[in-house]
C-alpha cells in the first residue's frame, strides 16, 4: 500500500510540475527604474502601481533629487 501511495504521489507531483507554467524571472535594475509612466490602477495589475488614489492634482517636490536622472527617464 505504501508503494502504491508513493507512486501515485510521485505521479501527481510530476504531472503538476509539467502542467504548470514555467517559472518567470524578471530582471530589474534598481538603478534604472522608470519614472512617470502614468501606470496607476485601482486594482492589482502587473506593471502598475496599485493605489487608492488614481488622480493626482499636482504639487510635490520643487526640484528633483540627485538620484533622479530625468534625461534618461529614471
Amino acid at each position: 500500500m505504501r508503494t502504491f501511495l508513493a507512486v501515485v504521489l510521485s505521479f501527481l507531483i510530476s504531472a503538476t510540475a509539467l502542467a504548470g507554467e514555467p517559472a518567470r524571472v524578471d530582471v530589474l535594475d534598481p538603478h534604472r527604474l522608470p519614472l512617470g509612466d502614468g501606470r496607476v490602477s485601482s486594482e492589482p495589475q502587473r506593471g502598475d502601481v496599485w493605489s487608492c488614489m488614481t488622480h493626482f492634482s499636482g504639487g510635490g517636490a520643487m526640484h528633483d533629487g540627485g538620484w533622479i536622472h530625468g534625461d534618461v527617464g529614471t
